[in-house]
């Protein structure tokens, strides 16, 4: 059996509004992707990790990472679409892992490979617990039910 872990990296930090992509970011002298990348390289039952990342950081990438480091896509899902892509053939789980989330556990990589033995996939997400509005013309116009929305 073979498990990837594909690391998604290539966000252009728009909506942080920093002209470095948070997940290029250094936090405690380490890049923010880093801690996601150790944790999956760390984790006994990973056995690769293909990095999806923006055009410009390609050559940065290749000579931080000894991965398998391809160029993303204009969005999220034909960056995911290109990782799995760049899976070798004999892969039997994919796990797909945003680079901006740094605090991935080994717990919820053990957790989330269990559960692709029962299920074809998985989503990992946990109960929202900001409250969320609907607004329409700039007012308030509803505010759903949070118990129902997770992120």
């Amino acid at each position: 059996m073979k498990n990837i872990a594909i690391i998604l990296a290539g966000g252009s930090g728009n909506r942080f509004k920093n002209a470095t992509p948070k997940q290029f970011l250094f936090l405690n002298d380490r890049r923010v992707i880093d801690y996601s990348i150790s944790t999956f390289k760390n984790h006994q039952d990973i056995d690769d990790i293909i990095i999806v990342c923006h055009q410009q950081w390609l050559k940065k990438m290749e000579s931080e990472y000894p991965y398998k480091i391809v160029c993303g896509g204009k969005t999220r899902q034909e960056s995911s679409l290109i990782g799995l892509k760049a899976c070798p053939i004999k892969t039997s789980n994919v796990l797909i892992h945003d680079a901006a989330r740094p605090f991935i556990s080994n717990k919820l990589i053990s957790k989330s490979i269990n559960l692709l033995e029962k299920y074809e996939a998985i989503n990992i997400s946990k109960k929202a617990i900001d409250t969320t509005v609907i607004v329409k013309d700039h007012l308030i116009d509803s505010i759903p039910d949070r118990s129902n929305i997770f992120c």
